[in-house]
C-alpha cells in the first residue's frame, strides 16, 4: 500500500476536518493483519488495520464480538482501558474497498509500549493479572451469542487433523526436512487426548484468543497494563487454553522464531505467571480448571507447534512469514518448550 492509498481509506473514517495533512506509519509485528498508525492534522493518532480474510472471512462478525465485549465490559467497570471501533460516514465499522480489501480503524492508546518477549518477572505477572482480571469480569458474559470469526480456531481435534494431512498432502521436500520435529510432536499426542478428555467436564468462558505478550499494552516506562488488544479471535472455550497460550507466549525469552540451543522454560517464571493469573480468579474458577492449568499450557504449546510446522509443509499459506524457513523455526522454538516443559 502507498501512502496515498493509506490515507484515502483513513479518509473514510475520519471526519473532513481531520482528514487533511494525515501521515501514515507501518507497524510491525503482526502475523495475520496489516497495521498502520495514522495520525489526523491535530495530532491525534488512529490504528488503521487491513483484515486478513483469508483468515477472517466475515470482518464484520469481529465488529459485532468487540462491541458486545466493549459493552459488557463499560457496564461492568472494567477498569482498563477498551477497544473502540470508528465508524464511517455510513455508520459502519468496516470499509470493504473493491481494490485494496477490508478496513477498520481503532482508538490508539497513547504513551504506552508494545513488547515481543518479556523483559521481568513483575512485568509478566502484570500481564497474567491483567488476562486473569479480564476472564474475571466475563465470567457471567454468555458466550454462545459471540461469533466464530475463525471455524475451529480452538477445535485441536480439527489441527490434529491439519497436521496429519499436511503429512501426506505437503511439500514433500520441506515434510523430508522435518522428519525430527514431526517424531517429537507425534509423541506428544497422549496430552492432546487427556486434553480433549477432560474438556468434557470444564466450564465454557469467553478467551481472549491471543494472549501472547504483545497483546498487553504496558504503561511508557512501567509494568502497568494499560489495555489487553486484539479481540479478533475472541472465543467461547476452557480457560485452560488462554493459560496456557499466555505460558507458551510469556516463555519465550526472545523472537517467536529465534532460534537458542538454551531452555525457554523457567520455573520460578511459571509460578509467577499461575500466581498472578489466579489473582483475580482464584474464588471463581471450578477446582478442576485451578488443577490443570499446567496441562493447558502443555498441550497449547504442543498445538501451537502443530500449526507453524503445518502451515511451513504446506507452503506458508496462513502466517506471514520473511523468509521461507520461518515457520519452521517458529515451530522448532514450540517443540522446545514443549520438550522443556514434559520433560521428554
Amino acid at each position: 500500500m502507498t501512502e496515498t492509498e493509506l490515507l484515502t481509506i483513513s479518509d473514510l473514517f475520519l471526519s473532513p476536518i481531520n482528514s487533511t495533512g494525515v501521515t501514515a506509519e507501518k507497524i510491525t509485528g503482526g502475523l495475520i493483519n496489516s497495521t498502520f498508525k495514522i495520525q489526523d492534522s491535530n495530532g491525534v493518532n488512529y490504528i488503521l488495520q487491513k483484515i486478513n480474510t483469508s483468515v477472517f472471512k466475515r470482518p464484520e462478525d469481529i465488529s459485532y464480538n468487540i462491541g458486545l465485549i466493549t459493552s459488557f465490559l463499560k457496564k461492568s467497570g472494567y477498569p482498563r482501558q477498551l477497544i473502540e471501533l470508528h465508524r464511517t460516514a455510513d455508520n459502519t465499522t468496516i470499509v470493504d474497498h473493491d481494490k485494496w480489501g477490508n478496513w477498520r480503524m481503532m482508538n490508539f492508546f497513547k504513551k504506552t509500549s508494545c513488547i515481543h518477549s518479556i523483559e521481568g518477572v513483575s512485568q509478566a505477572v502484570e500481564a497474567a493479572k491483567a488476562l486473569g482480571e479480564f476472564h474475571s469480569y466475563l465470567i457471567d458474559f454468555e458466550g454462545k451469542t459471540l461469533k466464530e470469526t475463525i471455524p475451529d480456531f480452538i477445535n485441536f481435534t480439527f489441527r490434529l487433523n491439519q497436521f496429519e494431512a499436511s503429512l501426506s498432502h505437503g511439500v514433500k521436500e520441506r515434510i523430508h526436512s522435518c522428519e525430527e520435529q514431526i517424531a517429537v510432536i507425534k509423541s506428544h499426542y497422549g496430552l492432546l487426548d487427556d486434553y480433549l478428555k477432560l474438556c468434557e467436564e470444564l466450564p465454557i468462558r469467553v478467551l481472549h484468543g491471543d494472549p501472547k505478550i504483545s497483546n498487553f499494552l504496558f504503561r511508557e516506562m512501567s509494568d502497568d497494563v494499560v489495555a489487553l488488544i486484539d479481540w479478533d479471535t475472541i472465543v467461547a472455550g476452557p480457560v485452560l487454553y488462554d493459560f496456557g497460550d499466555m505460558v507458551r507466549s510469556f516463555m519465550n525469552p526472545g523472537k517467536e522464531d529465534e532460534l537458542s540451543d538454551k531452555d525457554n522454560f523457567d520455573i520460578e517464571l511459571y509460578r509467577a505467571i499461575h500466581e498472578g493469573y489466579l489473582f483475580h480468579l482464584r474464588n471463581k474458577l471450578t477446582p478442576l480448571e485451578k488443577d490443570n492449568l499446567m496441562l493447558g499450557a502443555k498441550t497449547v504449546t504442543l498445538i501451537q507447534a502443530m500449526r507453524f510446522l503445518t502451515d511451513y509443509l504446506v507452503g506458508d499459506i496462513y502466517y506471514q512469514t520473511i523468509d521461507k524457513e520461518q515457520n519452521k523455526r517458529r515451530a522448532m522454538n514450540q517443540i522446545r518448550l514443549l520438550k522443556n516443559l514434559t520433560g521428554h
